[in-house]
């Protein structure tokens, strides 16, 4: 006896997390991984020659925001130029 058919919306869902993941990781290999000690001494330093975050960005695969909270978390963004927006607020540049 044939299996009956499965209507569409009875289908398990795609898991989205690995197509999203495949699409940030072809512009950024590292994104989403977890940062090793070399990593954050390599930071540390770039940070101290006060290498533009684009570069960062490019260098250690990582997106803009991995690279501005691993940088706050590290406690190096005193270390980049900061600037007032518009509205008044500071921001680092990035």
């Amino acid at each position: 006896m044939a299996e009956p058919k499965q209507k569409e919306w009875a289908k398990p869902p795609v898991d989205w997390r690995d197509e999203w993941y495949g699409r940030v990781r072809e512009k950024n290999p590292k994104a989403y991984n977890l940062w090793s000690a070399e990593e954050d001494e390599e930071l540390n330093h770039e940070a101290e020659q006060q290498i533009p975050i684009k570069e960062l960005m490019a260098k250690h695969g990582r997106t803009r925001g991995a690279m501005r909270s691993r940088l706050v978390k590290l406690g190096l963004m005193d270390r980049f130029p900061i600037f007032k927006t518009k509205r008044g607020k500071t921001k680092a540049v990035f």
